[in-house]
């Protein structure tokens, strides 16, 4: 394994992710006022809130507790796993309470509603049918 003692790695690591999570809070700022439908300007600030806590608190853990390298290795995939299914949860869930809302409030209607907000009943008969077939 390569040994050094310096911390340059370390802090251009923390520098870039900072700087993705700043761009993340800009797109968020940016996003806030298009339709629910479209914009997910809440999920994506909540999910690089999480990346950034969680960022500062292994990292702080990992720099105060004396763990062995193995151990080590352990708690960052740990903090890797957490902030990958948070971050990807906070944008689906919310995604399929929508849908099962939608499909319960339209029972009765013609047409399954997307999650892009395009209801079939809405497309030409053909189009919704999947049928790619042109009458003569």
């Amino acid at each position: 394994v390569c040994s050094h003692n310096t911390s340059a790695l370390t802090i251009s690591t923390l520098i870039y992710e900072g700087g993705l999570i700043v761009v993340g809070c800009v797109l968020a700022w940016q996003t806030r006022n298009i339709d629910k439908k479209f914009g997910e300007s809440k999920q994506l600030i909540a999910a690089m809130y999480n990346i950034a806590l969680i960022i500062i608190l292994f990292g702080v853990l990992l720099r105060v507790a004396d763990i062995e390298p193995n151990g080590k290795s352990i708690v960052q995939a740990v903090g890797v796993f957490f902030v990958s299914v948070f971050s990807s949860a906070i944008f689906v869930i919310p995604r399929l309470i929508q849908i099962r809302r939608d499909s319960t409030s339209s029972e009765g209607r013609r047409g399954i509603t997307h999650v892009s907000g395009v209801n079939d009943s809405a497309l030409p008969s053909s189009a919704a049918s999947g049928d790619s077939q042109t009458e003569a």
